[in-house]
């Protein structure tokens, strides 16, 4: 069992960047000796036809119309490498990527707002849209495909170069480009600092006139958790005869602030197990007391990814509160970070999760005991979570 409250290591599960700081992954210790094209042996044992590599090289160097420096061409073959898996997690990084890539999530933010992460098609997909940010007041939405930055493409497979050129100093403007129902548009969007908060509470009334808590979990960080914590402590000053977890719009994040949150509303509990590719399993298990009495449920829908998905699964398997709205996202995969002696680095997908019964996150989501969908200007989704809470 993995012990995270002792853990060494961050672990994150969402591949997603956010513009202006980024998050995702697992972290791990240098390479040394690894030769990745460029300062390694000229032949490969493996099968690998170096020779051909060779004469490709020497094609492109003479038959391009401009020059190609051999830094360019040594780059675009470790690109390559790490294209193999057809995996949209799984990229390599140049030094300047890797330490944009390594750049720690905080509570203010100089961009434009946007989580980004490569979808199932190679297409950089929006999967979150900080609210108050430059990019969400502009009318950026999640679902948007990104289709450019400044005027020039990018693909899933260059989801760091795109995140690199949309942040900039704060006041300065930037172009995206987007892709939405099958239109294309741009939105002009001026950076600017802008904070992040992670949890949001607030109260409605049910339909017998009682206070209802709702907490709103924007984001898993290094905060979620103690935030949590506090915002399920005001409830009690506030009266709330229950509450609602809100992980809509959710790019994820922590999984151990996941695991953390999933404690204090049911104590010790099995949410998942890590799967490497031969089927050795690690456990990952909710720890701590339980918090709260209070009934609650908690809202998913398509927008909840990954760490929040890791969250409500965690209350699903262990008889909490009943998940209303949709399906989630579906992103159950683990990348590892990883940099190199020589400064550059990669992420690659090295596991995926799977429900305490075995059952596959990734490509499938969690689905909700009770479905909803919003139509309309109504949330219905947060009416039925309120009702479903409010139930003696």
């Amino acid at each position: 069992m993995v012990k995270f409250a002792k853990s060494k290591l961050a672990l994150l599960i969402v591949a997603v960047f956010l513009v202006g700081g980024a998050s995702g992954l697992l972290f791990g210790d240098a390479l040394s000796g690894v030769p990745l094209f460029g300062g390694g042996a000229a032949a490969d044992a493996s099968g690998i036809d170096i020779s051909r590599i060779d004469r490709l090289k020497s094609y492109l160097s003479e038959n391009y119309y401009a020059p190609i420096s051999e830094g360019a061409i040594n780059t675009g073959l470790r690109r390559g490498l790490f294209m193999a898996p057809n995996d949209p997690y799984t990229m390599y990084y140049t030094k300047e990527e890797f330490d944009a890539a390594m750049e720690k999530t905080h509570g203010e933010l100089s961009g434009v707002g946007l989580s980004l992460s490569p979808n199932e098609d190679g297409v950089i997909e929006v999967v979150g849209v900080v609210e108050g940010s430059p990019a969400g007041e502009a009318g950026v939405m999640i679902g948007d495909l990104l289709l450019s930055v400044d005027g020039k493409g990018y693909s899933g497979a260059q989801l760091a170069e795109a995140v690199e050129a949309a942040r900039g100093e704060a006041g300065t403007e930037v172009v995206i480009g987007i892709s939405r129902g099958g239109k294309t548009r741009e939105f002009t969007v001026k950076r600017a600092v802008f904070a992040t908060p992670t949890v949001e509470r607030d109260s409605v009334k049910n339909d017998r006139g009682e206070s209802i808590g709702v907490i709103k979990v924007i984001s898993f960080t290094d905060s979620t958790s103690k935030d949590f914590r506090k915002a399920l402590d005001e409830l009690k000053d506030v009266g709330a005869k229950a509450f609602v977890v809100d992980v809509r719009n959710n790019p994820g994040g922590l999984m151990e602030q996941a695991l953390l949150m999933d404690g204090m509303l049911f104590g010790d509990g099995v949410v998942c197990y890590a799967e490497s590719k031969d089927g050795k399993r690690t456990e990952y298990s909710a720890e701590g007391e339980r918090v709260t009495d209070l009934p609650y449920a908690v809202l998913i829908d398509q927008t909840s990814v990954s760490a929040a998905e890791i969250f409500a699964l965690g209350v699903k398997a262990n008889g909490g509160g009943k998940l209303v709205g949709q399906t989630t996202f579906g992103k159950g995969l683990i990348q590892r970070l990883e940099r190199f002696e020589e400064g550059d680095g990669a992420r690659i997908t090295i596991m995926q999760y799977v429900t305490p019964d075995g059952d596959p996150v990734n490509g499938v989501g969690i689905s909700p005991d009770i479905e909803v969908e919003n139509t309309g200007d109504k949330d219905s989704q947060l009416a039925e979570a309120v009702r479903i809470a409010s139930q003696p």
